[in-house]
């Protein structure tokens, strides 16, 4: 829900123990939960949270002569971020470590044990509760719920201040002052970032990879049903390569606009564009495992990533495997964290191109998510088709039914969590559960073309600003490259390394982080369409008539 709404009620407490007051405020936070869609394990967690809150809040209360003594408690939904709010006159205090040793007895327990409790639920809380003492008032906001949004609410704010700001600054400032608020704060501070997510994301390319191969990398071991279900996932793959490139092409002669307006980015990627062909007949595995790292060179990381995957996969080293998925795992949440601070880059470099060239800097930009959109519309259209022409399915029907599990990605920004729905949605559309347990996981994995387009259209879409020239053979090479670092890493990463293979510079991809993260709203959904297609289409004609539709995760009585 979105939007901004704030509802706050009093309660009256005649003591500490005043039971009849307590379950009123529990029943307004309950009441509050339901109202604004909150999941009923979340809903229970936050519940638990303020009566625990209110507990220790009432301890400390301020009771003069024992008069009763009011409390206000508030419940804010902005945006999609729910919060609640407990305020209650009395003297301050320590409100996490009172919370943290509210039901351990250290008596009980060894002193190291009593500690360790201590540090897990004082951590568990922090990220959760916020406290604060002010006139006299204890003060306690618990944070329910986070919009799926916010990191889209603050790239969209970010490019509409960095609008602002250039045009204030191309307008009222001098150019010595633009040129030194570029060279001395925009361009350090968008570079500091970039590098930051260059250092995470070329070895969490390897790392990824090499799960990946080492997970799936035999197909000795794979069932006839899973390499149907490859063969499905490639073969949408290649439709949203096609798809990505036909309409980039296509639109290609509306951009005359973008071509070449920052040709004087693409100096350090012209060297790299002349001689990448050599370098990749002659350079193919590097001399040493390091050097790839060292060189930023994503060819040389997916051929090795490829290599040791495969290797892993017959060795069986499972402690090494499981070493591999811990350090993927670390290089996630490290670009996660250094992915925060994405709105600032995307602020600066906004700023210093609008500051640099007007408006139209930015009018251009929108031509990609233009092409991307139109690339992504053309891909579930195909998919429509498809499941019209393999299984003979009516496309109101299909469409009804994976039209919610397309809302629910879109609503929660990640396919992963859309697994449950795209299941659901499959087994309504009479898809075999034996099918459903094997695809619509997989698809997870391997079906990404929500995550290939973006990265495919905004890397031909930088080329052609920066002014380079790109072969045939060059984008053959872009599609399958970035196939490969699209389905075993991130969307991302893949934003970040993809298009430094047609040459181009670091500061060109800090323009379009922006637009191609709004695009993932149609992505996550075009992803969960293609989860739910990909199963009708493997299971074909066993799907149910129109008018047989079973309950979900039933196999249909008949076919199979």
């Amino acid at each position: 829900m979105l939007g901004f709404r704030t509802d706050r009620e009093k309660f009256t407490f005649t003591s500490p123990n005043d039971t009849e007051a307590f379950s009123d405020v529990l029943r307004f936070v309950e009441s509050k939960t339901e109202e604004f869609k909150t999941s009923g394990r979340e809903a229970t967690r936050i519940i638990m949270m303020c009566e625990e809150s209110l507990v220790k809040l009432l301890d400390y209360a301020d009771f003069p002569d024992n008069s009763p003594v009011t409390a206000e408690v508030s419940a804010t939904n902005f945006m999609g971020n729910v919060r609640f709010t407990l305020r209650i006159p009395g003297a301050k205090f320590d409100f996490l470590r009172a919370i943290q040793s509210a039901d351990i007895d250290p008596d009980e327990v060894s002193s190291e044990t009593y500690e360790t409790i201590n540090n897990v639920l004082l951590q568990q809380f922090a990220d959760r509760l916020r406290y604060e003492h002010r006139d006299g008032v204890n003060f306690i906001r618990i944070a329910a719920l986070s919009s799926p949004y916010n990191a889209l609410f603050k790239i969209v704010a970010a490019i509409f201040l960095a609008v602002v700001t250039g045009i204030l600054m191309r307008t009222f400032a001098t150019p010595e002052i633009r040129s030194y608020v570029r060279a001395d704060f925009l361009v350090p501070l968008s570079s500091i970032i970039m590098n930051a997510m260059k250092m995470c994301t070329i070895p969490l390319v390897f790392f990824s990879v090499v799960v990946c191969i080492s997970r799936f990398g035999n197909p000795a071991e794979m069932k006839r049903l899973a390499l149907r279900c490859m063969a499905c996932f490639l073969s949408a793959q290649t439709v949203a390569a096609a798809a990505s490139i036909g309409v980039f092409f296509t639109l290609r002669p509306a951009l005359k606009s973008v071509a070449g307006i920052l040709s004087g980015m693409s100096e350090i990627g012209a060297e790299a564009q002349t001689n990448f062909l050599m370098k990749m007949l002659l350079d193919l595995l590097p001399p040493s495992i390091i050097e790839p790292f060292l060189d930023n060179d994503v060819l040389q990381l997916l051929l090795l990533g490829i290599l040791f995957g495969f290797a892993m996969r017959m060795a069986d080293v499972r402690r090494l495997r499981e070493g591999f998925e811990d350090f993927a795992k670390l290089f996630v949440k490290a670009l996660s964290i250094v992915c925060k601070f994405t709105p600032v880059m995307v602020f600066c470099s906004i700023t210093r191109q609008v500051m640099e060239l007007g408006l139209d800097a930015v009018a251009n930009i929108a031509w990609l998510a233009v092409c991307i959109l139109v690339s992504e519309l053309a891909v579930m259209a195909v998919y429509c088709v498809s499941v019209r022409a393999v299984s003979g399915m009516a496309l109101r029907k299909f469409l009804a039914k994976a039209g919610p599990a397309m809302l629910t990605s879109a609503s929660t920004m990640s396919g992963k969590a859309a697994i449950p729905v795209n299941m659901k949605a499959c087994g309504e559309l009479g898809v075999p559960s034996n099918v459903c347990n094997i695809s619509v996981p997989m698809s997870a994995i391997f079906n990404k073309q929500g995550g290939y387009i973006p990265v495919v259209v905004s890397s031909l879409f930088l080329a052609l600003m920066c002014g380079i020239d790109v072969s045939a053979w060059d984008v053959v090479l872009l599609a399958a490259q970035a196939m490969l670092i699209v389905v075993a890493s991130s969307g991302i990463t893949a934003q970040l390394v993809v298009p430094g293979i047609l040459g181009v510079p670091s500061a060109a991809v800090e323009l379009v982080l922006g637009v191609t993260q709004l695009m993932d709203i149609v992505g996550v959904a075009l992803d969960s369409l293609g989860a739910v297609a990909s199963a009708v289409i493997v299971a074909g004609k066993s799907c149910a008539a129109d008018d047989d539709i079973i309950a979900p995760f039933q196999s249909p009585k008949r076919g199979g």
